[in-house]
């Protein structure tokens, strides 16, 4: 797994922390399938962190090269993405899906744990 410092992060902004939600219950489960499970070799190549928006609700997720492909072939197309290369992700990014199997979370869960961020 590369280190945080030299990756490509693609930003994903909602403006309501429910549509995150929606998004990372929804991947967490493609992850979680038979057909998702793919991506999530080598080990910590699928990242996926969150981070409180610029305005109150809103919620920027970051993703790793390798989760845009995995968010592709799940979702395709994906929308609104933008790609940060060599910027760092904000101070206080939390992550929620990266080294360990990414579990497959429900919605309530998701909104927590976003509300966090």
């Amino acid at each position: 797994m590369r280190s945080m410092d030299d990756q490509t992060f693609h930003l994903m902004p909602f403006e309501h922390r429910g549509e995150a939600a929606a998004f990372v219950t929804a991947f967490s489960r493609f992850l979680d399938s038979p057909r998702g499970a793919g991506y999530l070799e080598p080990p910590g190549a699928v990242q996926i962190w969150s981070h409180a928006g610029a305005s109150h609700g809103a919620i920027d997720v970051y993703l790793t090269a390798d989760a845009l492909a995995a968010a592709t072939a799940a979702f395709a197309p994906v929308i609104g993405v933008a790609t940060n290369p060599n910027v760092p992700l904000p101070e206080g990014s939390t992550l929620l899906i990266g080294a360990e199997r990414a579990p497959s979370w429900g919605l309530e869960e998701a909104e927590r744990v976003l509300g966090a961020s």
